[in-house]
């Protein structure tokens, strides 16, 4: 096994998934922009910048202790959490049949 300590592996997995929650907010936030500059001003917005403010710290925290060529793989899973998270916040369907071959 690794010189890792799953104490690292644990908190990069908790701070995947907390910024996966960090991004769906960013999104929803980000969504009434379009009523005008003020609506900068929105508590959705503020609490994706608080969700990924928490994180980064917990990514700190995992990567302090552990080595990246074992922890830094792990970032692949707030990748697939934050799309997941956009397709099912999204208020668009997806099309039933990809235009792309598949058939």
């Amino acid at each position: 096994m690794s010189g890792t300590p799953v104490s690292s592996m644990l908190l990069m997995l908790l701070a995947s998934i907390i910024g996966s929650f960090g991004a769906v907010l960013l999104k929803l936030g980000a969504g009434e922009l379009n009523k005008g500059f003020w609506h900068i001003l929105n508590i959705k917005l503020a609490a994706g910048v608080a969700v990924y403010l928490v994180s980064w710290y917990f990514f700190v925290l995992g990567i302090r202790h552990g080595e990246l060529s074992v922890l830094y793989p792990m970032v692949s899973l707030a990748t697939s959490g934050r799309s997941f998270g956009r397709a099912s916040s999204s208020k668009r369907r997806l099309p039933a049949r990809s235009s792309q071959g598949w058939g």
